[in-house]
């Protein structure tokens, strides 16, 4: 059975990492849902704008993202480290990317809950 920290990251991941024009506001509601500390401060600051999703909308722009591999580094009874390796695919203006990227995942237990503390590509 996946432990719910692994689970938190990876339904993080998708929220940052897959989203339309249509779905942006709810992956981003979903990012805030799944963080805590620093980290969700930061993202409150910069919610989606308008403008912003009516480009990507202009542009017909969307990314999706599949975890394919989940690492525990670390993990204690209120905190826990995750490396996810996701296969993505962006597009916009017509013009494809696919990449494979690694992300690091920090967590934080708080009340119960775990909560993404950071969430950043790796080299």
């Amino acid at each position: 059975m996946t432990p719910i920290a692994a689970r938190v990251a990876t339904r993080f991941a998708a929220a940052a990492r897959s989203w339309t024009p249509a779905s942006y506001w709810s992956r981003y509601r979903e990012q805030l849902r799944l963080s805590t500390g620093s980290f969700r401060s930061a993202l409150r600051r910069a919610p989606p704008s308008r403008e912003q999703i009516a480009a990507y909308r202009a542009d017909r722009a969307h990314s999706e993202a599949t975890v394919v591999a989940a690492s525990r580094l670390v993990q204690t009874a209120s905190q826990a480290r995750y490396e996810l390796v996701l296969d993505e695919r962006s597009v916009a203006a017509g013009q494809t990317v696919a990449v494979r990227s690694t992300y690091g995942v920090e967590l934080r237990q708080l009340g119960g809950r775990w909560r993404v503390a950071a969430f950043s590509v790796l080299p």
